[in-house]
């Protein structure tokens, strides 16, 4: 599994390179309903998956598989057994948002 790291803020975008391809990841900070958006686009912007709940502990590419959405799975591992991912959860550890390669979910 690869650690995606990424600098502190309400609305982050980062480049990471998932199975061999380079996307755009998006995290928004939802402060109404107290939980962070995951959006995947190209490097150049497209839009390939806007807007899924982050949720702990869950795999959170498994409903979207197709063409263009990275092939392993994106996931958020806790330390303990939290019900969701605050504001500040990334930044204190508390949270860290991983990718499990195609060749490891196929490997589970």
């Amino acid at each position: 599994m690869n650690t995606l790291t990424f600098l502190d803020a309400n609305d982050i975008t980062f480049l990471a390179t998932l199975d061999g391809i380079q996307y755009r990841l998006r995290l928004c900070w939802n402060d109404r309903g107290g939980f962070w958006t995951l959006s995947i686009r190209t490097p150049a912007g497209s839009s390939l998956l806007e807007g899924v709940k982050v949720v702990p502990n869950y795999t959170l590419l498994k409903p979207y598989h197709r063409p263009g959405i990275p092939p392993g799975e994106l996931l958020v591992i806790t330390a303990d057994t939290m019900q969701a991912v605050g504001r500040q959860d990334f930044a204190d550890g508390r949270a860290t948002l991983v990718y499990a390669t195609e060749d490891e979910v196929n490997a589970i």
